[in-house]
C-alpha cells in the first residue's frame, strides 16, 4: 500500500472528527471539505481503507449518509499534529443520534459573528487549557456538551455552556444539573437545547425550584428553532430575557 500523504485539509479533518466524536459524511463534506460530494468521498474510502476510520450504526435520523469515528490508529495523528495540546484521550460516542445532532448545533453557532470561539465535548475533556485555567476548568468538572465563547461588540468575552437534550430525563438528573449550574453565582448563562417541548417544559419547571428570588439563568430554545434560524438564534429565559446568537 503505497504511503498516504496527509494535506492541510486532512488533518483539519480528523482534528474535527476528534472534536465531535461522530459525524455522517455529508456533514464531514459540508464542514470540512467543502467540495463536491465525491471528491469528499474518495478521500474518506482512502481513510477507512487504511483503518483511520471506522463506519458506525446509525438510525439515518440526520441525514442519509454514513456516520464515521475515529480508530486508535486515527487518534494517532491527532497526538502527533497537537503534541502537547491534547492528553491523548478522546471518549466515545454514548448516543449517536444526539452526537450528530450537535454537529449541526455547532455549524449554526459557529457562523455567528459574536461567537468567538466553540468547543466540543472532546476538546473540554482532552484539551490541556481545560486544565490549566480555572475559569474553563469547571466546564471541564460540568461536563458540558459545549462551550462558546461570545463577544458582542465593545464588550469583554464571556463563556457560555451548552446544553443538547434529546429526550425527557429524570428529575433527580434534572435536579443535578440545576444544582451544579446554580452552584457557580457567577456563572451568568447557560443555553438549553431542547429537542421537544417535553424535556423545556420539565427542566423550567425544575429550574424554577433552585431559581427563588433571582433571574433565571438558563436561556432555552428548540432545536427546530435554532436549525431555522437565520441572521440570529434567540435563546429566551423563563423571565422573557433574550440573549440573540448574532
Amino acid at each position: 500500500m503505497n504511503k498516504l500523504i496527509l494535506t492541510r485539509r486532512d488533518i483539519e479533518f480528523f482534528k474535527y472528527l476528534h472534536a465531535v466524536k461522530v459525524a455522517t459524511i455529508r456533514q464531514a463534506n459540508r464542514d470540512v471539505f467543502k467540495r463536491n460530494h465525491k471528491t469528499c468521498y474518495l478521500r474518506l474510502r482512502k481513510f477507512l481503507k487504511r483503518k483511520f476510520l471506522t463506519v458506525t450504526n446509525t438510525d439515518w435520523k440526520v441525514d442519509r449518509s454514513f456516520t464515521l469515528s475515529l480508530t486508535n490508529k486515527g487518534m494517532k495523528i491527532i497526538t502527533s499534529n497537537m503534541r502537547s495540546l491534547v492528553d491523548g484521550k478522546r471518549f466515545k460516542s454514548n448516543s449517536i443520534d444526539h452526537d450528530l445532532k450537535l454537529v449541526d448545533v455547532r455549524k449554526v453557532l459557529i457562523s455567528k459573528n459574536i461567537v468567538k470561539e466553540y468547543y466540543c465535548e472532546n476538546q473540554i475533556q482532552t484539551y490541556g487549557i481545560f486544565n490549566s485555567d480555572d475559569e474553563l476548568a469547571r466546564f471541564k468538572r460540568m461536563r458540558v456538551d459545549a462551550l462558546l465563547g461570545v463577544q458582542a461588540q465593545g464588550k469583554a468575552k464571556i463563556y457560555i455552556p451548552l446544553e443538547l437534550e434529546i429526550s425527557v430525563k429524570s428529575t433527580a438528573d434534572y435536579q443535578k444539573k440545576m444544582r451544579e449550574i446554580y452552584y457557580y453565582k457567577d456563572l451568568k448563562y447557560l443555553f438549553y437545547v431542547c429537542f421537544d417541548t417535553s424535556s423545556l417544559n420539565k427542566l423550567k419547571k425544575i429550574e424554577q425550584e433552585f431559581a427563588t428570588n433571582q433571574t433565571k439563568k438558563i436561556l432555552y430554545v428548540t432545536y427546530d428553532e435554532l436549525l431555522a434560524s437565520s441572521d440570529a438564534v434567540t435563546f429566551t429565559n423563563q423571565d422573557n430575557q433574550s440573549f440573540k446568537v448574532i
